[in-house]
């Protein structure tokens, strides 16, 4: 069986990038892995004038939620998903339309190839784009919870570990 290397961690702190390497990890080595924090992309959520060209169909998801901080979450959420995927396959973020699995897993309409993770625990927040149809490249989690997936084997830990093993 052939070995997966799962790539480094990539910290993105806001939608400029620094993007390098998202496209390269996911050709050289099937996937890739962007980190940031909620905190990091709120001011994107308030000030960007494409919010709802972003959002897409998620737009009304967004304008519905009644709690301001819910929905700035949400949106959070999102855009980082969505440049991440863009940064992947060389276009525009508001051209990929973000979609839902049964379950809620987040996928992109016409583009079956790429599979897409989102794990967030506190403020960290990491996405996974993944070549193939593989499991997630990866879960983050609270402090009962499992850091695992496309590496080998599995590592119990907390909050500070899961912090620690995306800023590498």
């Amino acid at each position: 069986m052939d070995q997966v290397r799962c790539a480094a961690p990539l910290r993105v702190p806001r939608p400029h990038g620094p993007w390098q390497g998202v496209k390269e990890n996911l050709t050289g080595l099937g996937n890739a892995v962007v980190h940031t924090t909620w905190s990091e992309w709120l001011p994107s959520v308030l000030t960007t004038p494409r919010l709802r060209e972003l959002l897409g169909p998620d737009w009304d998801r967004y304008r519905r939620t009644p709690d301001a901080t819910v929905r700035y979450r949400f949106a959070a959420a999102r855009l980082p998903i969505k440049y991440t995927a863009a940064a992947a396959l060389g276009i525009p973020p508001e051209y990929l339309d973000l979609a839902y699995r049964l379950g809620g897993r987040p996928y992109l309409r016409g583009f079956d190839q790429i599979e897409l993770s989102l794990s967030h625990t506190g403020d960290l927040m990491a996405v996974g784009p993944l070549h193939g149809t593989h499991e997630p490249p990866f879960y983050v989690a609270g402090s009962d919870h499992w850091v695992a997936g496309y590496m080998e084997g599995a590592v119990r830990t907390g909050r500070a570990a899961a912090r620690a093993i995306l800023e590498r």
